[in-house]
């Protein structure tokens, strides 16, 4: 535990640029790992399987949004801890098990064959865990910390990418080398958010239900507005998907990559300010108050 927590810096009192550059880190990493995972499994593993692959990305990244549902937003800004952590994680547990329940939904009415309803379902299941470590990840940013969210979500990014490269390299097994990811994927998440969060907050879910649903309406409006956008920038992949088959789906994947990491990357810019533009608000709020 000493080992993950000098790894991770726990007990450091770094400055801003150090913070910033772990966090650009993190963010640039997980913004270029789809581009690394299907240029990998296109050379690997040839245009099918990596058209496979593609489409369980697309739609992955579509339904994830569920999983998301804009909780890093509300929590990051909530500088005055009116939701504790407890109701962020329920939340975020909740919404995961609905979008894992609609990736089989849509693979079910979309009637695709089990290779292809198997590979969508571990992408989806391993984009599920992107969410789940978000929840720890927004907590240390919320604590001026993003240097461990930068950190947490580079080295399970890196390491998940390059068990998956291995994998597929040695197994040539797609199916194989996604369940060997997610567990890798979900392991750091024990390893280094869960094992770091448990000293600061209480990890634990709760029964309030009442005071879920608040939550749930706060979250609401910023949540389906992702969930459309996101549904519209990826509706041209399902189109191809539906209409032209998986080879056709790589090719196409490949001329729509770089809007897609530039989209990722804006994450380096916007994200970090979220925590800080919140406590100036709330300065101002305060002066201005005592003022009056």
């Amino acid at each position: 535990m000493n080992f993950i927590y000098k790894i991770m810096g726990v007990d450091k009192k770094p400055d801003d640029k150090y913070k910033y550059i772990w966090f650009t880190m993190g963010t640039a990493c997980f913004a270029l790992a789809t581009l690394v995972m299907t240029i990998v499994i296109s050379r690997l593993l040839g245009e099918t399987q990596a058209g496979m692959f593609s489409v369980g990305l697309s739609i992955a990244q579509w339904l994830v949004t569920i999983a998301y549902f804009e909780i890093r937003t509300f929590q990051v800004t909530d500088v005055r801890n009116e939701y504790s952590f407890k109701y962020y994680l329920t939340l975020r547990i909740l919404m995961c098990i609905i979008t894992f329940l609609a990736s089989i939904v849509y693979v079910v009415f979309n009637n695709y064959d089990i290779q292809k309803v198997i590979i969508i379902l571990l992408v989806c299941l391993y984009k599920i865990s992107d969410s789940i470590a978000d929840t720890f990840e927004g907590e240390f940013q919320k604590e001026d910390r993003i240097d461990i969210s930068g950190k947490s979500e580079f080295y399970r990014v890196f390491f998940s990418i390059l068990v998956l490269v291995i994998a597929v390299a040695v197994s040539k097994n797609l199916i194989l080398s996604l369940i060997i990811m997610n567990v890798v994927a979900y392991g750091m998440i024990v390893l280094l958010d869960i094992s770091i969060a448990v000293k600061r907050v209480s990890v634990r879910m709760t029964g309030d239900m009442k005071r879920l649903w608040k939550l749930v309406k706060m979250c609401i409006p910023l949540a389906v507005s992702t969930f459309l956008s996101t549904y519209i920038i990826n509706s041209s992949k399902l189109s191809v998907d539906r209409v032209l088959g998986d080879e056709a789906q790589l090719y196409y994947t490949a001329v729509f990559m770089p809007n897609m990491v530039i989209n990722l990357f804006s994450g380096i810019i916007f994200k970090p300010m979220q925590t800080a533009w919140q406590l100036i608000i709330m300065k101002r709020n305060i002066k201005i108050s005592g003022i009056l």
